[in-house]
């Protein structure tokens, strides 16, 4: 599931900011929404919250300010895996 998610994740980020590069409210909801259902199965409560963040500026059509809540998600991202890949390589034999 880490392996999955490690594969997938990045390009959910990526999605975010193409679809705010295009202006695009019903993409931007679409990429917040699925990365938004994987983060929370690691518990990852700051990320699951930006994307809620997101999602409701994509929603209203407001897109102001989201590219600062995707930037945070990035860096929120980015420490989960890192935390989700030292918990793989102290859990491998």
């Amino acid at each position: 599931m880490i392996e999955l998610f490690a594969a997938t994740a990045p390009t959910d980020i990526a999605n975010l900011r193409r679809a705010l590069e295009q202006a695009d409210p019903a993409g931007l909801s679409m990429a917040a929404h699925a990365l938004k259902g994987s983060c929370s199965n690691f518990g990852a409560a700051s990320l699951y919250g930006l994307c809620i963040q997101i999602e409701k500026l994509a929603l209203n059509a407001n897109l102001h300010g989201a590219a600062d809540v995707i930037t945070r998600a990035g860096k929120e991202l980015d420490r989960l895996l890192d935390a989700l890949h030292a918990y793989r390589q102290a859990s491998l034999p």
